[in-house]
């Protein structure tokens, strides 16, 4: 009894495994008419779909390999205003120090020869109030006392030698005149004015 039983058994499981191979076998028959279909309503088969697939993933990848040397020169010109933008910023540095070192007083020298007969290549100078100033005086050798010149103003008074020079340092605060003199007579000779303005 018990054999048969399980005979009877057996028979069941291939009987349900037959079944299971008829069901595959009818899927398999399904999905072959739906491919099928699909073919003829397309007009294309399962080949030449892949193939066209990839033509248009070809396409794509040459767009984008053409537009990216555009997105890389336009990365190339943000880069280079970077350097501009620095650069304007360092000469705004530049005024603003300048700006502050205008609020010191500036610095003017001036190289003036002299002899009996006059102040050269002026007899005026014009100097900007609160000018530090430096006036370099070189008598000449010809037309000109033995002694040399004796310079006087209210601001300062220096001599020299026919050939020598003699310096002197001011702030220009006002407008003087600078006269010179035979140094052992005290003979006046010519004036030169310091205009500040």
């Amino acid at each position: 009894k018990e054999k048969i039983k399980r005979d009877e058994n057996d028979t069941e499981d291939l009987d349900a495994l037959g079944n299971l191979n008829e069901s595959d076998k009818d899927l398999n028959e399904s999905l072959g008419d739906i491919q099928d279909e699909l073919e003829t309503e397309s007009g294309t088969s399962t080949e030449e779909f892949e193939k066209t697939n990839n033509k248009e993933l070809e396409d794509i990848k040459g767009e984008l390999e053409q537009e990216q040397p555009e997105t890389t020169q336009s990365n190339h010109t943000f880069d280079t205003e970077k350097p501009q933008q620095k650069q304007h910023k360092e000469i705004k540095n530049e005024d603003e120090s300048s700006a502050t070192s205008n609020q010191e007083p500036q610095e003017q020298k001036f190289n003036i020869e002299a002899d009996d007969s006059g102040f050269y290549p002026s007899s005026a100078i014009v100097i900007t109030k609160g000018t530090k100033v430096k006036i370099e005086f070189l008598v000449r050798t010809t037309n000109v006392y033995y002694g040399g010149l004796r310079f006087k103003s209210p601001v300062f008074e220096v001599s020299a030698k026919p050939g020598e020079t003699a310096e002197t340092e001011f702030t220009a605060d006002n407008s003087f005149a600078v006269t010179s003199y035979w140094p052992l007579t005290d003979v006046k000779k010519a004036d030169l004015q310091i205009q500040v303005k």
